[in-house]
């Protein structure tokens, strides 16, 4: 008899240690741990360090916690189920991930909507006032910041604080060439190349954000002297080109609509540009010829290209010739032709080569499968690069010629200031794409 309640007292106690360990896996949320060794793991194959690590893993772990925890509060409300839950959050992500048309959005939304208003009435859904009034702030200050856009003033101080965040990140995207480098650099290009480098020279370049621009002196096989540009692309300059994407998002939050692209790799970065260059110099467009892409280290890569001699960056420039114009333009059509855009027409994009030659660089962001919006966009920029150097009403001419009137009916729309290229944005006034609009017959 004394046997039997010893068993159930160990049963009992078992179980009764089962639920403490099962109450202690709850209370540590192993869900979110896992969340946050996935981020773990995957920063420490794409960063090296501890602290990027560590930071590369905890921002986002926040960032995503706090999501949930406003989810925790919401979703009862919102959703009867689990199920239901996650229609919500897949409805709303692809809203406003898929590129669809402002009504076909506003739908889907409207749908979302009177789900949502259904439910929380259907459980007499009780939300805090705190949370109401961070709402509320929160759909303010989105209100505030899209009547400041549409305020000229406003969007000019805007600008004028957000040029010089751009010009310091440019100024930290350049990264220290050492000689390891220098050496794999050298190594490379006598393997494959022929080259003998002899010397290895900054270049100055102007907003340039994704890359570390460099001149390489030496001599080919043949004993010529020559010279080669090497964009040095490294980890950081990744992680700049990102951070200044997402400023001129802030800066132009309708750039989103042309699918300007954030690549989610280093290595994806260089072989694209390595391919569009290749692809257009080919097809006959004034590119600088690439000659090799090579991996200097785990995070290092160089692009070299033929040095476009006694080139001079449009931004460098004053006035220009109507042959440079025409130039620019059939160079553009023939983009056109190929159904491929830039992406990123502006001054430091486009070069003066002696003889009133014109020249595209940097390729980061062409793609060879445009749509007809970025076609026009890369035409209303062009005009834009075009007319602050040369006469407006000669620009339009030339184009209306070159291009034809149904290309520029298609970029007339994008003839605004806050369309622009980010970038042109800082140097163009308000009035020009303006002025540029009324040359242009609207059909």
């Amino acid at each position: 008899m004394t046997g039997l309640p010893l068993t159930e007292g160990l049963q009992v106690g078992g179980e009764g240690v089962a639920n403490r360990i099962a109450g202690l896996l709850a209370a540590i949320d192993l869900y979110w741990l896992a969340a946050a060794l996935a981020l773990g793991f995957y920063g420490w194959q794409r960063r090296r360090g501890a602290v990027l690590t560590a930071v590369n893993t905890a921002v986002p772990w926040l960032v995503l916690r706090a999501l949930g925890l406003l989810l925790l509060v919401l979703v009862p409300c919102l959703a009867r189920n689990a199920d239901a839950a996650l229609g919500l959050l897949v409805a709303l992500g692809l809203t406003w991930l898929l590129r669809l048309r402002l009504w076909q959005r506003r739908v889907c939304l409207a749908i979302v909507g009177v789900g949502a208003v259904a439910q929380a009435l259907a459980v007499q859904c009780r939300i805090s006032a705190g949370l109401l009034i961070a709402i509320g702030a929160a759909l303010m200050a989105l209100i505030a910041y899209r009547a400041a856009r549409r305020w000229l003033v406003a969007r000019g101080i805007w600008q004028r604080a957000a040029s010089p965040v751009s010009e310091w990140l440019a100024h930290q995207a350049r990264s220290p060439i050492t000689p390891t480098l220098r050496a794999v650099l050298e190594a490379r290009l006598r393997q494959h190349l022929g080259f003998r480098m002899e010397s290895l020279e900054p270049l100055d370049a102007a907003g340039v954000h994704a890359s570390t621009p460099m001149v390489v002196i030496g001599y080919d096989p043949d004993g010529t002297r020559r010279r080669y540009l090497a964009k040095i692309v490294s980890g950081q300059n990744w992680q700049v080109n990102v951070a200044v994407e997402l400023l001129q998002y802030l800066q132009n939050w309708r750039q989103r609509r042309l699918g300007r692209v954030l690549w989610p790799s280093l290595r994806a970065l260089v072989e694209h540009e390595h391919y569009m260059l290749l692809f257009l110099a080919d097809a006959g467009v004034p590119v600088p010829r690439p000659r090799g892409l090579y991996r200097l280290e785990r995070s290092a890569y160089a692009l070299v290209t033929d040095f476009m001699e006694g080139a001079r960056s449009l931004r460098d420039v004053g006035a220009v010739s109507l042959d440079f114009v025409r130039q620019a333009l059939l160079a553009l059509r023939r983009m056109r032709e190929l159904d491929c855009a830039h992406n990123d027409v502006k001054d430091s994009n486009i070069l003066l080569l002696p003889g009133d030659r014109v020249a595209f660089v940097d390729a980061a962001m062409a793609t060879s499968v445009a749509g007809p919006r970025r076609l026009a966009h890369d035409l209303a920029d062009m005009l834009v690069c075009l007319a602050r150097h040369h006469e407006k009403t000669a620009v339009a001419s030339a184009a209306l010629d070159i291009i034809g009137e149904e290309g520029l009916r298609d970029a007339r729309r994008y003839l605004r200031h806050h369309l622009l290229n980010p970038e042109m944005q800082k140097y163009t006034s308000v009035e020009l794409p303006r002025e540029l609009r009324r040359l242009i017959p609207k059909g």
